[in-house]
């Protein structure tokens, strides 16, 4: 069976505890978390702009580690919540199995 994982939540802002810069970031998982960036915080993260000076494309640098703690603090203390998923039944013949609340229905 194929299941459509469709997430929706809403971004929530994190300032690094490093710099201050803010990136909008939503938890899908414990292991999933999706950031972000402005232009202004990445100019701002000093993360960024030490792959910067040392020739490394914006587009290449992996993430902040101290965005990462500052993150990773936020969802310890309950501020950034996880983001569970919501599953539909697809279009493409796809079945809701028995027990299965399939599009989110109660």
């Amino acid at each position: 069976m194929t299941r459509a994982d469709e997430r929706y939540a809403a971004p929530q802002p994190v300032a690094c505890g490093r710099c201050g810069a803010i990136a909008d970031v939503v938890k899908f998982s414990p292991q999933h978390t999706s950031v972000q960036w402005t232009a202004e915080a990445a100019g701002r993260c000093a993360e960024f702009r030490a792959r910067a000076a040392a020739g490394t494309c914006g587009a290449l640098v992996e993430g902040c580690a101290a965005l990462r703690e500052s993150i990773d603090a936020m969802v310890a203390a309950g501020r950034l919540v996880v983001a569970p998923p919501a599953y539909s039944q697809m279009d493409h013949g796809a079945r809701v199995l028995p027990g299965d609340r399939g599009g989110g229905d109660p």
